[in-house]
């Protein structure tokens, strides 16, 4: 199969998308599939991987928690594509995550937005609080729009511009939730 200029600039900008996102390779790092213990052949387990001058040496990594780190879980696309056969699929999940991150948000929403009111009626006429929730959500979702749109924009008219918008929708959505809740 030949590819074309537009069809291989495609390709390299998902490969750039989904390296950023840490759920691919890139040129100078070992494949994914050679990180799960299963893939590594019995010769390449006794010895250490070669140091590649080129690279910068890696930041240090945090010390491991319970809790589930934005940074050290999959994304949502990489989730989905693992997880589903096809293009069909990938959407479907997509679809899915957001509907069940937009439940949780609304649901932690809702829980802030009667904190908020009961901390207005306690603190001496001051009715600031349910007021700036309202304003700082609203323009979180002024902010989400325009920010996945780019993100989409990046890739029309291509392939996949669609999936890249439902998953940034599905990481914002939940970062919001988790900074909502983070206020509570």
């Amino acid at each position: 199969m030949t590819l074309g200029r537009r069809e291989l600039s495609r390709v390299a900008v998902w490969v750039a998308l989904l390296a950023l996102w840490g759920c691919a390779s890139t040129p100078d790092a070992p494949p994914a599939a050679a990180s799960r213990p299963e893939a590594v052949p019995r010769s390449a387990a006794a010895s250490p991987p070669a140091p590649v001058a080129s690279r910068p040496p890696a930041p240090p990594r945090p010390p491991a928690s319970s809790s589930s780190s934005p940074t050290t879980a999959p994304s949502p696309l990489a989730s989905c594509y693992e997880a589903s056969s096809g293009r069909q699929g990938v959407g479907d999940c997509l679809r899915r995550r957001l509907r069940a991150a937009e439940e949780r948000l609304a649901a932690i929403y809702a829980v802030a937005e009667q904190a908020a009111v009961e901390l207005d009626g306690v603190r001496d006429g001051r009715t600031n609080n349910h007021r700036a929730l309202v304003e700082s959500h609203n323009r979180w979702k002024a902010y989400i729009t325009a920010e996945c749109d780019r993100v989409a924009e990046a890739l029309r008219p291509g392939t996949g511009s669609g999936d890249a918008l439902l998953d940034c929708r599905v990481r914002l959505t939940l970062r919001r939730a988790r900074d909502v809740e983070g206020t509570l």
